[in-house]
């Protein structure tokens, strides 16, 4: 019984490298899409306050 556990371990251990490989590369993928959005949201927000300024009487880019 032993000898059928220290049989199978290089294989589990190959397995458990594998999964852990593939679970980092989609957590920094998910990671670099959240840094995405998060930075299209501060710019849009950024253009949306400029253009309330600018629309609402204030000095724009003058």
């Amino acid at each position: 019984m032993a000898r059928l556990r220290g049989r199978a371990l290089p294989a589990q251990a190959d397995r458990f490298v594998r999964t852990g490989r593939t679970i980092r590369r989609k957590m920094q993928w998910q990671n670099c899409k959240m840094k995405i959005v998060v930075a299209l949201a501060v710019i849009l927000l950024a253009v949306v306050i400029f253009l309330l300024v600018c629309f609402s009487g204030g000095n724009c880019l003058k």
